[in-house]
């Protein structure tokens, strides 16, 4: 099986895309209203449950699923239009 090396002036540019889409990202998660945002790490970052991100932002699990969908359609249309 023949491997496929690359050399580091081949890296350079993915980092450089790598780097960009990770500073577009961040950028459009400030843009989130602030409890998207808290509901939408909660829930991917630290991966916890809709019942426990409901209790830690006092509200309830239907709530945090509405905050979720509006934020990450929100960041869908963003990068959409990267």
């Amino acid at each position: 099986m023949a491997m496929c090396w690359s050399t580091p002036s081949d890296d350079a540019p993915r980092a450089r895309t790598h780097a960009n889409q990770v500073d577009q990202l961040q950028h459009l998660l400030t843009q989130l209203e602030p409890r998207q945002r808290a509901a939408l790490v909660l829930r991917v970052r630290d991966g916890l449950s809709r019942e426990a991100t409901a209790t830690l932002l006092g509200c309830s699990p239907d709530d945090i699923g509405t905050l979720q969908h509006a934020a990450l359609d929100r960041l869908r249309r963003g990068l959409s239009a990267l």
